[in-house]
């Protein structure tokens, strides 16, 4: 009656949940061989009680997908915010921040993602004060360290309120752990539109790459995608004494091998979340699609999943701009219902180069693109000379495709 149960239905998320909520501490989470993080059980201290596989989406029979007829429910915004220190620090609109500090006004707890450099992660923290919500802003393109303050929340929520903020499958446990206590009051969710979780793998030779590359060997900041050149770019940028000490090119090599799909979680391929707005009060993520392609800015697209989610997106009306569009046009620009091919062979040559201490990034690049095949190829080299092209050309290319699609 724990996690290790071989009648799991899916794969692991790594949400990590089943940690926090362990009333025994029977649960440690550690990376795996493959860069992804894993719960390990204690035998001499598990009861078997259950708790673990009760908020585990490895056993969730009953996982609510979104319909045709529940969306209707749903109301999506584009949305910026209006302060322009705001908009410019953060990855896409701006709105996550805007959220937090709002959250934070209310009495709240706001529960966010940063980066340690000292520990080469990005880690989930509980806010109480507005300067703490600052190394909140941005995405991190990589899977968070969050048991302590998971356990945190789980230990004090009974007498706290707590926003919390997280991918769809965080959301997923701390809701259900909270529905079933009965404590949903207590929380304000908010998820992501979701990619994917990379491997710290990746991560790890990435950071190495530009820390050689930079001569520095800590970094003050880091900003997964900095708007230096454009809302849209994929531009990772390190920051030392306020000032900038790296800022990738075009076609970025951490996200090179992000956006290939050979190295994301196993849960990530056939992931049940890209199609549920079941479980949080708000997702986040990027307008992508042909109406914002010009912007260069920055704007947020804000989907509203429950009637406090809609009242706190009008609390904060003051602080940003906003227009009303339409779900059903959006939700394939976000990969709706879509399961990404799991390449086996070439994803396990790219996890032996990865794992190869005496391998560097670029060595990794070019055992992907090895096993790539004419088509990724082609696109590859389509993608770079876009983005040599004026941005007006550029725009009306992309604007074509979307159309096509």
């Amino acid at each position: 009656m724990n996690i290790s149960n071989p009648s799991a239905l899916r794969s692991c998320t790594s949400c990590q949940v089943c940690a926090a909520v362990c009333p025994h501490n029977a649960i440690t989470i550690k990376l795996n061989p493959d860069g992804y993080y894993r719960p390990l059980i204690d035998d001499s201290l598990c009861v078997n009680c259950g708790i673990c596989m009760s908020i585990c989406y490895k056993y969730d029979k009953d996982f609510l997908t979104s319909t045709a007829e529940s969306l209707k429910d749903n109301k999506l915004f584009s949305a910026w915010a209006r302060d322009e220190k705001v908009l410019m620090s953060t990855t896409s609109g701006g709105i996550a921040d805007i959220l937090a500090h709002h959250l934070l006004q209310k009495g709240y707890k706001v529960v966010g993602v940063l980066y340690n450099d000292k520990k080469k992660r990005a880690e989930h923290h509980v806010a109480e004060q507005p300067e703490q919500l600052i190394p909140f802003r941005g995405s991190k393109y990589i899977q968070s360290y969050t048991i302590d303050a998971f356990r945190e929340v789980i230990k004090n929520c009974r007498y706290a309120k707590y926003a919390v903020f997280g991918t769809p499958c965080q959301i997923y446990a701390l809701s259900r752990w909270a529905d079933k206590r009965h404590l949903k009051e207590n929380f304000f969710f908010v998820d992501i539109y979701c990619h994917g979780c990379p491997s710290s793998l990746v991560w790890n030779k990435y950071l190495d790459d530009i820390k050689k590359s930079s001569g520095y060997s800590t970094f003050d900041s880091l900003t997964f995608r900095s708007k230096k050149k454009g809302w849209g770019t994929y531009c990772i940028e390190a920051m030392v004494n306020g000032e900038s000490v790296y800022l990738s090119k075009k076609n970025d090599k951490f996200f090179e091998l992000f956006f290939s799909d050979y190295v994301l979680n196993d849960s990530c391929y056939n992931c049940n979340f890209r199609s549920s707005f079941e479980y949080s009060d708000i997702r986040l993520g990027d307008f992508w699609g042909s109406k914002y392609i010009g912007n260069r800015r920055g704007v947020s697209a804000v989907t509203i999943s429950s009637p406090i989610g809609k009242t706190i997106f009008d609390e904060i009306d003051n602080s940003i701009e906003y227009r009303e569009c339409k779900l059903i046009d959006f939700l394939p620009n976000q990969g709706w219902n879509k399961q990404y091919p799991i390449y086996k062979d070439g994803r396990e040559v790219v996890f032996n180069a990865l794992k190869n201490e005496g391998t560097t990034i670029d060595d990794v690049i070019e055992v992907l693109r090895s096993n790539q095949g004419v088509t990724k190829s082609i696109i590859r080299t389509i993608k770079l000379i876009l983005s040599y092209l004026p941005s007006p050309l550029s725009d009306s290319i992309k604007r074509l495709v979307y159309k096509i699609r």
